[in-house]
């Protein structure tokens, strides 16, 4: 019976075939070998008589050639050799043997010879001609023969490779053959047949060559990463191991060891498709009967975007035959030897493609819904880890879920926080964290997770259960090696710490709440060790242990309150030694906050900005304040407590300044927060303007974290340094209701040197502290960005609606006295009225049932000075709430000296609208002397252009009588002026003052006729009161009407005869247009503050396209006669000095002019621009939050004739001069001569035409020659 066969490809040479032959004539004697000899088609070779060899002709597929050869040979073991190639003696002897053996080898290999993965990759370790295959492999992996590089063999390994082929090697030699060169760097097309499932580029292919020839193994690293491939991984780690550089192999895949045999590969994915979201990780061993019910629980979840990886450690049961069954659910299998189940899962993460990586063990089943569950919190949170919750089957078959831990420090007593197969941590978490330790044989993914609560992971927890969990595995039937890896884990989390196993366990124990929580007491003090504190009293706490007990426990400190800071900063502080001078002290005044100022300690203590105090005054609540205060003492040595008996708020702020160290100083209320990063910003401000003080932007954020940004710095002075005293607009801004004392950031000179201090004993104590010091500081820098959250607490004072806020009446006192006495009632009015009558006060925070009380104390605390300038100043908001709540008050205030003037203002009905003096207040739209407040009784003025004979601006009188106020400080001769125009027929109009009045007829009824009325005011008095009637009213659209009112004054002298009329008041366009110029494709975007006032100004001829942006409400954009900018420019403009663009210039499509860097260099200052940007928008004020300190800006000149071509960005302070032309997509950043080109990134002179503007010049010069200009001497002494 033939037992072997021979395929022989013979060229021309009838020597080279006479050798092969002669080398097998024995065998093909005595039966045992056929052969078939290929020759081509025109060959003249001729065989010799010799049974079972026959001659074929060979076609020009080489491959079906050999398919069709050994259909009709006998042999069982065939080998194809080149004309030529001889057998060596004794070959089919050692064949024979080796084919005798149980079970027969597939594959017979030369000596010594071992045939893995590396060969893909690196050199072949043997000829394949010298390989004897069985003839059914050799149909279904080759077929292959002799050729360059063995290129035909290689295309046959994957199949023989992944099939893990059984091979033996022959006792001797088998052929004479040389060995084919390893892979060559331009084989390409080989490689992506060797690799099909891998989109393989000629970089890679080259890269490969590289570290195969001996160069640095680490340039294949990310490669390697980006395709994921364990077939790719393998071999090249083999062919590696096979050059001697398993070194370079382990440091190439991270310590992983891809070099193990036997290896078979089951499934492979490819690298060509989406990446999938889930990757699921099996590791398996003789797991064939539980890994279906894994398999299937995946397939059940219906999902086509999982990766299903198993890994098989080279099972010998029927686990690969079941991964073959579940293909559809089995992405990748393969099957190598490892060293336990992390080096598996190592293997597994080095190849997973998902973003979310799970892992399960055989017997592990995912439960309905589980992965959309987990999905669903990855597109809603965005974290790194994602734990779900686990169904534990006991033994008896009954279901419990598993107690989870919150994911924190607590977990480094407590163990793993959630199951691990109910874990899915994403790709780049395990890129950060690293891989599977290899010291724990079952604890190392617990072990992750501690690695990764360190690195400061974000975690979801997902409460839907995930997974059910038998508890049949190695963890459940080991219970010593549970305690010893626990022992490990907690010994390895505090390595300052020398913990015996019996303390480990107490910790673990109490952690767990399998003992009581006293059970940590002796170990926690034994040891004293601040990170086991802080993580022990995480898991008490998060066991539901009560406050006082853990407070008993730890001695008094609430050490979890640590635990934000702690993650943040680490033990940076411990040793720290508050600093000496630091930059600013920080007060914080702390009573009854035990549950907000760990918070606000955090986020002060987790800024970037370091060089600071913080002074805890504990004022002697009741609750646990002083407990959270000495934890954040021992972490940070920059925190200070001094603690005493309670001394209210304002005691607690005085002691604190009484410790301050620092150049600033700054009292935050203890229940705040600052926001993140903005400590630094406010620091460079500091340095580098020095303000007196810093004025500071908040937002609101309720109790569940809510943020409102309703409160921002009003951006008509934010972001600037101002001298408050100046104006009380600006005093009114920084010095009013709002200004609490934490929106102060204050020169501690400042304070020490002008004695301010604050009402001890009373609530609402800012008020007065406010006022003195905004009238002491000299500079003061308004924050347009917001650095501060405002807690609104349900229970904090100024939420406190009860009896207490009578004490505001002292505050209201010490306001008014202080107001008094520096001046200010009178210089700054608005501010004085808010407190005279605190009208918004009492609206939102006294009740009705107390207003009557509350308002009766006022008026009895009330000066004569103070009634006078209610009277004078006071409006309806005032009036109407003493006719309210206290209607007698009024009749009172009538009477008192000096008001009597004003009863028939006070009197008014209700309903009817006397303004009130504002801060910032306006002129009246009908008056050049007379604000807003002073004039009572006139609708809204309206537009008389589209009305024949009206006036162009106008107000109707709201019934018979309009009143003047009239302040005549400064004035010596008075004069009122009053314009009106009548409708009514036989109206008559009265003027009247204190000593003055006068009848005016209005005999004619015409709209056209204007009536002037002139005459003296008596100054004797600082104030008075001028009341204008008339006898007829008419009702008109639901309004009573009497008179119309074209202009109203007060005039020193006479003046009105000299003054021009006034101009109608109008709303002034946004952009102006020159004659004949096209703008309609121009869009003027105004943001922050909009004056009234042309922002674009296009000269004549000119077509304008594009965008113009004014950032800051500041300067003008002007565009000459006769020029074009294209669409899509878009030209920027935040400083007063504008972007000037010159007549007959062009500005090609998509230029930028952009005048400012938009955002500060230093990273402090810029660092919430994006949120404050964010906020802006949502407010519906974009860039009002935005801060403009340490921005560079500089004007931008374009000049005329000047040429941009598109796609150009002109940047800050350059001017082109005329003539210039810019190449397209150039970066300008310097200036450009007149009549020069310039181009590039960043631009540079390419020519220049010096000539022509020298030519210009001699023109110019040529207008006006010059002329000696004739001496004048002038003699001072003649008459």
């Amino acid at each position: 019976m033939t037992t072997f066969s021979l395929i022989v490809l013979a060229a021309g040479s009838d020597d080279a075939l006479d050798r092969t032959i002669g080398s097998i004539d024995g065998a093909l004697s005595d039966g045992l070998l056929d052969c078939i000899v290929l020759v081509p088609g025109d060959s003249t070779l001729e065989l010799p008589a010799l049974t079972g060899l026959s001659l074929r002709e060979r076609g020009a597929d080489l491959a079906t050639d050999l398919r069709a050869a050994v259909a009709d040979l006998g042999g069982q073991t065939l080998a194809v050799l080149s004309a030529g190639q001889c057998l060596e003696p004794g070959a089919f002897q050692a064949l024979a043997a080796l084919r005798a053996a149980d079970p027969a080898p597939a594959l017979i290999l030369p000596q010594d010879v071992t045939l893995d993965f590396g060969a893909l990759l690196g050199a072949l370790p043997c000829a394949p001609e010298t390989v004897f295959a069985d003839r059914d492999l050799f149909l279904s992996a080759g077929p292959w023969w002799p050729d360059a590089e063995g290129a035909a063999f290689r295309r046959a390994l994957p199949a023989i490779l992944d099939a893990g082929t059984p091979c033996a090697c022959a006792k001797q030699p088998l052929v004479c053959a040389d060995t084919p060169a390893a892979l060559a760097t331009d084989s390409l097309p080989l490689l992506r047949r060797l690799f099909p499932e891998l989109a393989l580029t000629a970089a890679d292919a080259a890269i490969l060559a590289g570290v195969l020839d001996g160069g640095d193994a680490l340039a294949a690293r990310n490669l390697t990463q980006n395709m994921r491939s364990p077939r790719l991984n393998i071999a090249l780690a083999q062919a590696l191991e096979a050059q001697g550089r398993a070194e370079d192999s382990h440091a190439l895949f991270g310590g992983v060891n891809w070099t193990r045999g036997p290896v078979r590969i089951v499934h492979t994915s490819s690298g060509k498709v989406r990446a999938p979201l889930f990757t699921v990780l099996i590791a398996t061993f003789n797991a064939a009967a539980d890994l279906p019910a894994t398999l299937r629980s995946i397939e059940a979840q219906r999902r086509d975007d999982v990766e299903c990886i198993v890994l098989d450690g080279g099972s010998r049961d029927e686990t690969l035959e079941i991964v073959k069954q579940w293909p559809h659910v089995v992405t990748q299998c393969f099957s190598q030897r490892d060293d336990g189940l992390y080096d598996a899962l190592n293997k597994g993460l080095t190849v997973a493609r998902g973003t979310l990586i799970g892992i399960v063990g055989a017997g592990d089943c995912y439960l309905p819904g589980g992965l959309e569950a987990v999905a669903q919190a990855h597109y809603r949170e965005n974290t790194d880890v994602y734990g779900g919750s686990t169904l534990e089957l006991r033994n008896d078959g009954t279901l419990f879920k598993r107690h989870d831990e919150p994911w924190g420090l607590n977990a480094f007593v407590s163990g793993g926080p959630v199951g691990h197969n109910a874990m899915f941590a994403t790709r780049a978490a395990y890129d950060a964290v690293g891989l599977f330790g290899r010291t724990y044989p079952m604890a190392e993914d617990t072990r992750w997770m501690h690695r990764a609560i360190r690195a400061g992971r974000s975690f979801t927890y997902v409460p839907e259960p995930v997974t059910m969990f038998p508890l049949t595995g190695m963890s459940n039937s080991n219970p010593e090696v549970v305690w010893q890896e626990a022992h490990g884990l907690i010994r390895q989390n505090f390595p300052g710490l020398d913990l015996g196993r019996e303390d480990a366990l107490a910790l673990l124990f109490a952690a767990r709440a399998w003992k009581p929580a006293e059970t940590a007491r002796p170990v926690i003090e034994k040891h004293d060790h601040l990170p086991l504190n802080i993580s022990m009293a995480a898991a008490l706490a998060a066991q539901g242990v009560p406050l006082d007990e853990l407070l008993d426990i730890f001695g008094g400190i609430k050490w979890d309150e640590l635990i934000p800071l702690y993650l943040r900063n680490g033990s940076r502080f411990i040793d720290a030694k508050p600093p000496d001078a630091p930059l600013v002290s920080i007060v914080l005044p702390s009573y009854k906050v035990g549950q907000y100022l760990g918070h606000t300690l955090f986020t002060i203590l987790g800024q970037d900005f370091e060089n600071i105090e913080v002074i805890v005054v504990d004022d002697g609540g009741p609750d646990h304040t002083l407990a959270v205060a000495r934890a954040f003492a021992a972490l940070d040595g920059r925190v200070r407590i001094h603690s005493q008996a309670n001394a209210g708020l304002a005691g607690a702020r005085m002691a604190g300044l009484k410790l301050a160290r620092g150049e600033y100083v700054w009292f935050i209320d203890s229940d705040d927060h600052l926001r993140e990063h903005a400590l630094g910003r406010i620091a460079n401000v500091l340095q580098s303007e020095a303000p007196d003080a810093y004025f500071i932007n908040y937002a609101f954020i309720d109790e569940h974290g809510t943020i409102r940004n309703d409160r921002h710095a009003p951006p008509e002075i934010a972001g600037m340094v101002w001298r408050p005293r100046q104006a009380e607009e600006i005093y009114g801004r920084i010095a009013g209701w709002s200004a609490q004392t934490w929106r102060f950031i204050i020169r501690r000179e400042v304070i020490e040197a002008n004695g301010l201090s604050f009402p001890v004993g009373y609530y609402y104590e800012d008020h007065h502290f406010a006022l003195s010091l905004v009238s002491v500081i000299d500079t003061i820098y308004v924050d347009p960005a917001v650095s501060y959250y405002y807690l609104q607490r349900s229970d904090s004072i100024m939420a406190e609606r009860s009896p207490r806020v009578f004490e505001f009446l002292h505050i209201r006192r010490l306001c008014l006295d202080f107001l008094e006495q520096s001046g200010f009632r009178t210089q700054m009015p608005a501010i004085a009225l808010s407190y005279i009558v605190p009208q918004m006060f009492i609206h939102h925070l006294i009740d009705d049932e107390l207003k009557p009380k509350f308002l009766a104390e006022m008026m009895a605390d009330m000066s004569e000075a103070e009634a006078r300038h209610l009277c004078r100043f006071g409006g309806s908001a005032e009036f109407d709430l003493l006719r309210d709540h206290l209607p007698e008050a009024l009749e009172r205030l009538a009477q008192m000296p000096g008001c009597r003037r004003y009863v028939d203002i006070l009197r008014r009905r209700s309903g009817v609208n006397v303004p009130s003096a504002a801060v910032g207040e306006t002129l009246h739209p009908l008056s050049r002397t007379l604000r807003a407040h002073q004039v009572i009784g006139l609708w809204a003025p309206e537009d008389g252009t589209q009305l024949p004979g009206a006036p162009a601006s106008f107000a109707w009188s709201d019934g018979r009588d309009v009143f003047v106020r009239l302040d005549l400080r400064g004035f010596t001769r008075p004069v009122f002026h009053i314009n009106v125009r009548n409708i009514l027929p036989g109206q008559v109009l009265v003027c009247e003052t204190k000593r003055f009045i006068a009848t005016y007829p209005c005999i004619d009824a015409e709209l056209s006729k204007q009536h002037s009325f002139v005459f003296p005011i008596d100054a004797s008095e600082p104030d008075a009161v001028v009341h204008v009637r008339s006898v007829s009213t008419s009702n008109m659209q639901g309004r009573d009407l009497g008179f119309i009112v074209e202009s109203i004054d007060v005039f020193d002298e006479d003046l009105s005869r000299h003054l021009p009329a006034p101009p109608p008041k109008s709303h002034a366009p946004v952009l102006v247009t020159g004659k004949d110029s096209r703008t309609q494709g121009l869009h003027v975007d105004v943001r922050v503050r909009h004056d009234n006032r042309p922002y674009a100004v296009v000269g004549e001829r000119s077509d304008v396209n594009g965008t113009f942006v004014f950032e800051r409400g500041a300067g003008q954009i002007r565009v000459g006669s006769g020029s074009s900018i294209g669409g899509g420019c878009l030209l920027i403009c935040t400083q007063p000095g504008g972007i000037t663009v010159g007549d007959n210039t062009m500005l090609s499509w998509d230029v930028v002019v952009m005048d400012s860097n938009a955002h500060s260099l230093d990273l402090t200052m810029r660092e919430n621009d994006a949120d404050d940007w964010r906020i802006g928008v949502v407010q519906g004020r974009m860039g009002a939050f935005k801060s403009w300190h340490d921005v560079t800006s500089a004007p931008v000149t374009i000049g005329s004739g000047v040429w941009i071509g598109f796609g150009s960005l002109i940047m800050k302070g350059v001017t082109i001069g005329d003539g210039a032309v810019v190449a397209s997509h150039s970066v300008v950043t310097k200036d450009v001569p007149p009549y020069a080109v310039a181009g590039g990134n960043p631009a540079k002179i390419l020519s220049r035409r010096d000539e022509i503007l020298a030519a210009k010049e001699a023109r110019d010069a040529a207008r006006f020659p010059p002329q000696r200009i004739p001496e004048v001497i002038i003699d001072r002494n003649r008459k």
